[in-house]
Parts: C-alpha cells; structure tokens; sequence
C-alpha cells in the first residue's frame, strides 16, 4: 500500500501481510468484503483500509483528513473517485478521462453529480 505525490512514490506496507494471510488477520471483515476485495470492488459502508486492499494506491486525494475525504485510487489504471465519511464509503465512481469538471457518479442506482477539483492552492 503506498501513494503517488508528484513523481515520488511512498509504500508503506506492513510487515505482518508478508506472514500471515490478510484474510485470516481480518476475518472480521466478513465474506462480502472479503469478496469484494478479492474482485477488486468497492462496496458501500468499506473502510478507507478495504478500499486500499481492493482499488491499490491512492493516486490523489485533496485532503489528509484518513477516512474522512474524497480519494482516487490508480485502480490498476482505471482510476476510481472513492468518498469517505467517518471511514465508511458513501460513494464511488470511475474517473472520467478528464477530472476537470463534474462528472456523473452511480451509486446505489442512484445518479450524483460530484466535483474533482485539482490540487489546492
């Protein structure tokens, strides 16, 4: 797990998924979850560390605010627009070629107008 920032990459990675497999450390986490990290998903109500373990590397985020933000992840190059509020997903979207303007967001069979604006000033 890690981030982009300008041309510098930062992992960090614990070393305990390097012993032990992730699907018994968290087990809590329940076969939903679990499904959906292993078919690289987002689901509604996942925390901002199940997302990581789904989606990968945070590509921009506007805030470090952890939990409490919007995040796109690289998605393995199909970037994903992820919005947490009190580290749970409320809603998610697959970025738009361009993130300069509002983009429509399917969440739920609902469709949500957001804005990606690009870094703060």
């Amino acid at each position: 797990m890690g981030f982009k920032e300008g041309g510098d990459y930062t992992f960090a990675n614990d070393e305990i998924f390097f012993y032990d497999d992730p699907h018994q450390l968290f087990q809590h986490w329940g076969p939903k979850v679990w499904q959906a990290i292993d078919a690289h998903q987002v689901i509604l109500g996942m925390n901002e560390r199940q997302v990581n373990l789904s989606l990968g590397q945070v590509s921009k985020s506007l805030s470090k605010d952890y939990g409490n933000r919007m995040v796109v992840f690289d998605n393995l190059g199909k970037p994903m627009a992820v919005t947490f509020v009190k580290n749970q997903v409320t809603s998610f979207r697959p970025v738009p070629a361009s993130t300069d303007g509002p983009a429509a967001a399917t969440v739920g069979g609902r469709s949500q107008q957001q804005q990606i604006r690009g870094s703060a000033s």
